[in-house]
């Protein structure tokens, strides 16, 4: 990971609560799923906490509830 993406992580999680060590672990799904490159997948990260900050919902928990789903998942298959 770049410094530029390490920075923007700590910019993001600064500002909209989300926990950098979850942006990252998304990151890395996004990564294995769409071939997106670090910066891509966190520029639409970035949308994604637009739009659910726009909805009046905590993107903390959000995001931190997509992690958990992951790990549910990749533990079952």
């Amino acid at each position: 990971v770049s410094n530029k993406t390490l920075l923007s992580m700590k910019v993001m999680s600064y500002f909209t609560g989300v926990q950098a060590e979850d942006m990252a672990k998304i990151m890395q799904l996004q990564q294995s799923i769409t071939g997106l490159s670090k910066e891509q997948a966190l520029g639409q990260q970035a949308e994604w906490i637009k739009e659910i900050r726009k909805e009046g919902v905590s993107a903390n928990k959000v995001m931190g509830d997509m992690v958990q789903l992951e790990m549910t998942f990749a533990e079952v298959y």
